[in-house]
Formats: structure tokens, C-alpha cells, sequence
């Protein structure tokens, strides 16, 4: 779910509390618990989620390390460095915004300072999901130049040359999701420091912006961020994996009968013996288990970016039929879950479908 409608949630609350508190200034715990912030949610975003980006850095530096060795010199390999990359800075981006999703336990931290991080981290993660999935599928339409023709005909231009036309291309689409959040005051909170002092300071955080309520704005971050960030994204992931799944099974039923008619043919030319046979077969069937793997792989990783991108828009659909804030909270943490994991998961991907993958990471171990 987008922290847009989040937040829109927050401050309609925030706004119907204000107007009705005659109450003294709250502490922070009070503030919160009467805005519906669980301790549970606090507890996972800024504690559990941070671990795992850890994790997740630690894991996607090494198959960028691995993917930068000698071996792995077919230009294909340029687009899984620059994902690893990409998913470094992700991950990276995910831990200051676990740790200021509110400032519960650090309750001396600037929020106005901290709503600025957000609005930043809302624009960045968006553009970075996005250009993650192109690049996914950058990836399975650097493959089907095997056994697509008109692929391998339009997709010439080098792996560097396509990465960044697809990150203008990302960045020009979010970029109006920049200036859809603004920062406004949800009143004041007490809290006491180390030495016993008691503070009372503004409670910032951030919102829609004015120029998203706006019929142009609206139009333009619906048509930028939902349509062709959200929507379109998941389309062309869907049909690319049906087109690279269907087209490959030709390929290969093709190939198949083609090395079948080539054999039958050197046994009428001239007599093969048996170990030629299997030789021939074995080294036929090793070629089919990379290509078919490499594929795999592919259809991996872009299948896991169409789920992620389901659940970005399924998010979104039922926050609008059970508008509540307790329930945008639901569906934020668990976006959050899947764009922590996505990234994380990675490396398990690349170990079990790539034997190079392997080969290089049992070296690096001894296995």
C-alpha cells in the first residue's frame, strides 16, 4: 500500500483528535496508542525488518561479488550485478525508515527531520521497486533473444546501454511521486530524557500534498504511479512470462527434432560407435540444462515481481473497500514484508538455478 493513502488515513484521524482533545498535552505512548499504532507494528518495523535488510545486504554483496568474478563474462551478467546493486541500495534505504516508522523508543529523534527521510525514502523505494522489476524483465528478454527472432531482432543494444534508458525512463514515470507527500504537525507530545527533563515538542509527519489533491494532481499520479508504475508493470511481467515459457517449449520441441534427424543421419553417413552416442547426448543435454536453468531462473525472479506487484495494487483496492486506519497499518507491514524479502531472496534464487552461481560459491567456501 502506498504511504499516500496511509497517511491520508493518519491525518483525517489526527485532524477529528485535535479537534476534539481538551485533554492535556498526551505523552508519546498516549499519542500514539490514540492514533491506533500497535506496539506489535512498531516492534517489527523498527527492529525485525532493519535485521533482516541486514541480512539481505550481507547476501546480495556477495552474489554481486560473485557475479564480478572472471567467469561470469556473457553480457547477460551485467543486468544481475546491476540488480544486486540496485537491491544493495534498496535494502539499505528500508533500515532508517524501519527505525523511524515512529520514534516510540527514541522519542528525543527530530520527526520533522525523520518526515523528511520518509517522504524521500516513499519517492525513492518506488522508483527502485519499478526499476528492479524492468530489469527483471530486461533479464528474461535478454534470454528469449535464443528462441524469440523478433526479440533477438528489436533487443540489440548492449546491457548497459539498456539499463539506463530504463532508469530515465523509471525515473521520469515516479517522479511526480515526489511531490504528492507533504510534512504537517500532528500536535505536541511529552517525553522525559535520561536525566529526568521533560520535553515537549511537535509531532511531525507526513501527508498528502496539495498538489495531489488536486484534479491534476490526481490525474497525473494516478496515470504515473498506478497505471504505469503499478498496473502496466505487472502486465507486461504476465505476458512476458507466458510469451518466454510458450516460445521457449517450441524452441526446445524444435531443437529436440532437429538433433534427433542430425543423429539418425551420422549413423546413415557413417558408423558411430556407442561412446560417441553418449558423448554426444551427454554433452546435448548439459547445454539443455543451462539454458533451460538460465530460463528458470529468469521466470524466477520475474514471477516473484509480479506477486510483489499484485500485492502492491491488491493493497491499494482494499484499502479503498475497508478504509481504516488499523487496516492501512495491516497492509503496510505487509508490502513491507515483501519488499524486504524480495530482495533478501534473491541470492537463494541465483544459488539454486545458476550452476555457475554454485560452482564459484562452493569455491569461495570449499566445499
Amino acid at each position: 500500500m502506498s504511504n499516500l493513502t496511509l497517511t491520508t488515513t493518519l491525518m483525517t484521524n489526527v485532524t477529528s483528535l485535535m479537534a476534539n482533545q481538551t485533554t492535556p498535552i498526551p505523552s508519546l505512548d498516549e499519542l500514539l496508542d490514540r492514533l491506533g499504532f500497535q506496539t506489535w507494528e512498531i516492534v517489527v518495523n523498527t527492529f525485525i525488518f532493519p535485521l533482516i535488510d541486514l541480512i539481505g545486504i550481507a547476501l546480495c554483496s556477495f552474489s554481486l561479488w560473485i557475479f564480478s568474478r572472471p567467469s561470469f563474462e556473457d553480457p547477460i551478467f551485467f543486468y544481475y550485478k546491476l540488480l544486486c546493486f540496485v537491491n544493495i541500495i534498496h535494502l539499505s534505504h528500508n533500515i532508517p525508515f524501519g527505525v523511524l516508522f515512529t520514534p516510540k523508543y527514541f522519542p528525543m529523534i527530530n520527526t520533522f527531520a525523520s518526515s523528511i527521510y520518509n517522504i524521500y525514502y516513499s519517492f525513492i523505494i518506488n522508483f527502485l521497486f519499478h526499476f528492479e522489476d524492468v530489469l527483471q524483465m530486461a533479464i528474461l528478454l535478454h534470454k528469449m533473444k535464443l528462441f524469440v527472432p523478433l526479440v533477438k531482432k528489436h533487443f540489440t543494444s548492449s546491457p548497459q546501454i539498456i539499463s539506463l534508458a530504463l532508469f530515465l525512463i523509471c525515473l521520469l514515470i515516479d517522479l511526480p511521486y515526489a511531490f504528492s507527500i507533504k510534512i504537517v504537525s500532528f500536535g505536541e507530545y511529552f517525553y522525559f530524557d535520561s536525566d529526568g527533563l521533560k520535553h515537549i515538542v511537535d509531532f511531525y509527519y507526513f501527508t498528502s500534498s496539495d498538489f495531489s489533491q488536486t484534479l491534476f494532481g490526481q490525474i497525473l499520479i494516478g496515470l504515473t504511479s498506478l497505471f504505469l508504475n503499478s498496473f502496466l508493470t505487472l502486465l507486461v511481467g504476465i505476458i512476458l512470462n507466458i510469451v518466454s515459457y510458450i516460445k521457449y517449449k517450441i524452441y526446445s520441441n524444435q531443437r529436440k527434432r532437429e538433433l534427433e534427424h542430425l543423429q539418425m543421419s551420422s549413423i546413415n553417413n557413417r558408423p558411430t560407435t556407442s561412446r560417441e552416442m553418449e558423448q554426444q547426448r551427454r554433452r546435448q543435454r548439459t547445454e539443455q540444462n543451462i539454458e533451460k536453468n538460465m530460463l528458470r531462473m529468469s521466470l524466477t525472479l520475474c514471477t516473484i515481481s509480479i506477486l510483489l506487484r499484485f500485492l502492491y495494487m491488491s493493497s491499494i483496492i482494499y484499502y479503498f473497500l475497508f478504509n481504516s486506519f488499523f487496516n492501512s497499518l495491516l497492509t503496510e507491514i505487509v508490502v513491507n514484508l515483501f519488499l524486504t524479502f524480495a530482495p533478501t531472496v534473491s541470492s537463494f534464487i541465483f544459488y539454486s538455478f545458476n550452476k555457475m552461481f554454485r560452482d564459484e560459491t562452493k569455491n569461495v567456501f570449499q566445499f
